[in-house]
């Protein structure tokens, strides 16, 4: 269900966060405890993505499962820090073949353990998500919110 009809329904929504594992063992115990959370049936849950896509493969999986297993929407992250045009573009691939219908697109902040320049083809949060929503366009219908976030940041959520 694309994230703008969940939003629509209520005036007052519950939501959950998850956070793929950096390391693949962990990555068993990090989805139980999702499914464990998502039989709790909230509204949408929300998973994170890594930096140059070091999480990417896991934040699939976990969206998938959550909605295929447990029915609940969810809103795949999207960080475009390290990432090229080609890695986003294949990402998001996965996801549509995953079923995932919601990504928020962000820039992300430069890790500490990213030594060389993480903004090569993303040097401004609008360019990824310019590019996430005409991939998104391509894909099928799009709608996008926008949400500040703290500071200066903003985020933008395409529903594909």
């Amino acid at each position: 269900m694309k994230l703008n009809s969940v939003l629509g329904q209520k005036k007052l929504t519950l939501s959950f966060e998850v956070f793929p594992p950096k390391a693949d063992s962990d990555y068993e115990s990090v989805k139980q405890a999702a499914y464990r959370v998502a039989k709790l049936h909230p509204d949408y849950m929300s998973v994170t993505y890594g930096a140059g896509g070091s999480t990417g493969g896991s934040t699939i999986a976990l969206a998938e499962g959550i909605q295929k297993e447990h029915g609940v929407t969810t809103i795949a992250h999207l960080t475009c820090v390290g990432a090229t045009k080609e890695s986003i573009q294949n990402a998001l691939g996965d996801m549509k073949n995953a079923g995932i219908e919601n990504v928020l697109a962000l820039r992300g902040d430069r890790p500490a353990w990213m030594k060389e320049e993480p903004f090569t083809d993303y040097h401004y949060a609008s360019a990824s998500e310019a590019h996430v929503i005409r991939r998104g366009i391509r894909m099928q219908k799009v709608k996008a919110r926008i949400s500040k976030i703290s500071g200066k940041r903003w985020m933008r959520a395409a529903n594909f």
